[in-house]
């Protein structure tokens, strides 16, 4: 929408850059029932959507796709086909498969989840699962899922107050760009460093780095 799909699609590094990115948990919580998201099937098989982007003020949403003519010129809006990771409190997400049928994956906000992928497919492990702040416990239940994670990260360890995890499959597989920003609902979208050390998006290309 007014350009957000393209922009993202020619270069998520650099859109994650620009603005903060809201992926809502698909339920909602009991604060907000229902989301943009509500409609996703997270048992499909495989879980692969059509996606949107939606200007909110200075930052963006995802949502699902509704065909829209694009703003400024003749045509339609172009979608962002992508992989959908769920996330449930207490539950052990994943998504199963080579993952060579979209180039996109979207799953909602981290605040103390770790997220891993291997040549066998995706996890997403609620914080909920964690002992404190057991790394080793949160790799374990991924491991257990999927087998031994190629990628990871753990956003408990992160210092932005909320983190936005997207998954971008590139020449050489898949990696994960993290965005840092504050919680929305909580005043002015805002960027912030994901680490205290680190830029508000980082780039996760192996296990160990940061999870």
């Amino acid at each position: 929408m007014k350009g957000l799909n393209k922009a993202f699609m020619e270069n998520p590094a650099l859109f994650l850059a620009s603005r903060p990115l809201q992926i809502q948990d698909r339920l909602g919580n009991y604060n907000s029932p229902g989301t943009p998201l509500t409609a996703i099937n997270p048992n499909a098989n495989p879980p692969i959507f059509d996606f949107d982007l939606r200007p909110v003020g200075t930052a963006c949403e995802l949502e699902l796709f509704q065909d829209h003519d694009k703003t400024h010129t003749f045509g339609k809006q172009r979608p962002i086909r992508a992989y959908w990771l769920e996330y449930e409190f207490g539950k052990v997400w994943t998504i199963g498969g080579n993952m060579n049928q979209a180039d996109y994956m979207f799953t909602p906000m981290l605040d103390g989840c770790y997220v891993g992928a291997n040549a066998t497919g995706m996890v997403h492990v609620p914080g909920s699962m964690k002992k404190s702040s057991d790394l080793m416990t949160m790799r374990g239940y991924a491991t257990k899922a999927i087998g031994t994670p190629l990628l990871g990260f753990h956003s408990d360890a992160g210092d932005a107050t909320e983190m936005t995890l997207i998954g971008v499959r590139e020449s050489t597989g898949w990696v994960f760009y993290v965005q840092g920003h504050n919680k929305f609902g909580t005043g002015a979208p805002a960027l912030e460093n994901v680490f205290n050390t680190s830029a508000t998006v980082i780039r996760v290309n192996d296990p160990a780095t940061y999870g």
